[in-house]
C-alpha cells in the first residue's frame, strides 16, 4: 500500500525486497514490515513507527 516517502527514509536491509525486486519498475520501491505472525509488532522506521491492524488497515505513529 502506498504511502509518503517520508515515513519510510530510515529502512534498513531488513525492509528491502530481494534482490531481483530491484530491477522491477514496480518493486523496487517497496519496503517491507517484517513481523512475527504470532507477535505482531509495528516496524520501526527511524521515528516513524508502522503497522497492520486487522480493522483499520495500516496505522503510522511518529514518536519524538
Amino acid at each position: 500500500m502506498p504511502v509518503p516517502s517520508a515515513w519510510v527514509p530510515a529502512a534498513a536491509q531488513e525492509h528491502q525486497g530481494p534482490e531481483a525486486w530491484q530491477q522491477h519498475p514496480l518493486l523496487a520501491d517497496l519496503v517491507l514490515l517484517p513481523h512475527e505472525p504470532d507477535r505482531p509488532q509495528a516496524a520501526r522506521l527511524g521515528h516513524h513507527q508502522l503497522y497492520i491492524d486487522d480493522e483499520l488497515g495500516l496505522i503510522h505513529t511518529e514518536t519524538a
